[in-house]
């Protein structure tokens, strides 16, 4: 469990780990809504599919979450009452530029999707939209990191072999 003890209020499901399943596995979600019920609603539904999710409902406690939790995707509300989506989205990719950015909102415009993904959004959802279809993109979301972690740890063998070969000649 995650030892977040002035974030607890804020905090939901950050321990729930199923017996079996090592935690450094799991697929670890943040999701950042004001909206208390559908928050929990989500984080339920994603708990039921496998995943570790945080729940956070403001800015501040969001970005603890991001430095304390490390959660590979970030659901990011884009109206948040006391803050803007678009430039939480923002500050979580200069925080952790390998963080994926989910933007969901039941206000779509043109405008705001495009602003979205200029400040680094993978991709926007809008409310209400179909289980499966957040599943599906949060797959695509896991296997991007995964290709994203495979590229990194084969450059690193390039690098030593490379090294090694050096020191051979």
């Amino acid at each position: 469990m995650t030892d977040l003890t002035d974030l607890q209020s804020d905090l939901v499901g950050d321990d729930v780990i199923p017996h079996g399943t090592d935690p450094a596995e799991r697929k670890r979600v943040l999701i950042v809504d004001d909206d208390e019920d559908f928050a929990a609603s989500l984080a339920g539904l994603l708990e039921l599919e496998g995943y570790q999710t945080i729940t956070a409902h403001d800015p501040p406690t969001a970005q603890s979450a991001l430095a304390s939790c490390q959660p590979a995707v970030a659901l990011v509300d884009v109206r948040l009452g006391i803050g803007n989506g678009v430039e939480l989205v923002r500050a979580f990719r200069q925080q952790s530029p390998d963080l994926i950015c989910l933007m969901v909102t039941a206000y779509a415009s043109v405008e705001t999707a495009v602003e979205a993904l200029q400040a680094g959004a993978y991709d926007y959802l809008c409310k209400p939209f179909h289980s499966a279809d957040l599943l599906a993109t949060l797959e695509r979301c896991f296997e991007r990191t995964r290709l994203m972690e495979e590229k990194r740890l084969a450059a690193e063998r390039l690098g030593q072999m490379q090294r090694i070969e050096a020191m051979g000649q």
